[in-house]
């Protein structure tokens, strides 16, 4: 029986970044739009021109609907060194180097269910973000309690602003029919083990997987053919320049032991789970 889950949740992600330099004027502005893990459109503020990353979104997306999306994101390009500006005054910042990200999308599950998102951050701390079902905002940043305490107490503002949110499940809904072939692709991972001794008579076992595709995979280290308490964790999965994926998991053991220790791997493109062995 698989080790992992064969259920496939889809996303939607729009992601933009505001890096204001050392010099006071000096301002960089980018923005990401995400199908899953899949780049599909890229707009920054050296060329100030919305680029498709993928064929098949210049197909899904009309010329009009192309322009407005770049004259929006021009606009945000435009109002970002006010935002950058407020930010700052809030948290008592007057120079150096500062970064502020936001994320919004939406996700739909295999039940076609949708739920929606909307969060930022400040030089990579959370600042800001809004919980969708209770409709309100929530920080863990005290400088930013001002901001939050005005959106909870404007309530229309923040369902209009949810509304705004769930035109993203629209947009992933229309999208996914395009980037279908896409999606659908799969590669295996190339599952191998290595080793690494240890001054302590111990030696370290690293289980590599590298060059598959969707992102979604599972490892776990087995002693004896039975599991251990050693597993991927999600941050461990890198992505490689193809587009494909590789991930690590390490365990460290005796170098004179006489146990079996074998690598047990579960991703979408693999018929049956794979299992490596020391």
């Amino acid at each position: 029986m698989a080790v992992g889950n064969s259920r496939r949740n889809h996303s939607l992600r729009y992601l933009t970044t505001i890096i204001k330099d050392a010099e006071p004027s000096a301002l960089y502005f980018f923005a990401a739009v995400y199908l899953n893990d899949i780049i599909v459109e890229w707009y920054d503020s050296h060329t100030e021109v919305l680029e498709p990353r993928t064929a098949w979104v210049r197909k899904a997306v009309s010329p009009y609907n192309w322009r407005i999306k770049n004259q929006y994101l021009l606009l945000l390009q435009r109002n970002s060194m006010n935002v950058m500006k407020q930010i700052m005054l809030l948290t008592n910042q007057t120079e150096g180097v500062h970064t502020y990200q936001t994320m919004e999308g939406c996700e739909l599950t295999d039940t076609n269910t949708t739920f929606v998102f909307y969060r930022t951050a400040f030089d990579r701390a959370d600042f800001m973000h809004i919980n969708t079902d209770t409709m309100n905002w929530t920080t863990e940043m005290p400088e930013a309690e001002r901001i939050v305490q005005y959106r909870n107490a404007n309530k229309t503002l923040t369902q209009w602003f949810v509304k705004g949110l769930r035109t993203l499940c629209d947009e992933l809904r229309f999208l996914l029919p395009f980037a279908n072939q896409t999606l659908q692709r799969k590669d295996k991972p190339n599952v191998r083990i290595t080793e690494r001794k240890l001054l302590n008579d111990s030696v370290t076992l690293y289980c590599h997987a590298y060059g598959f595709y969707p992102r979604c995979v599972e490892m776990k280290w087995l002693k004896n053919g039975a599991e251990t308490q050693v597993k991927l964790e999600a941050e461990a999965i890198l992505p490689n320049p193809d587009g494909t994926y590789q991930a690590a998991v390490s365990l460290n053991v005796k170098s004179n032991t006489r146990d079996d220790y074998a690598c047990l791997v579960w991703h979408r493109s693999l018929e049956e789970d794979e299992t490596v062995h020391w």
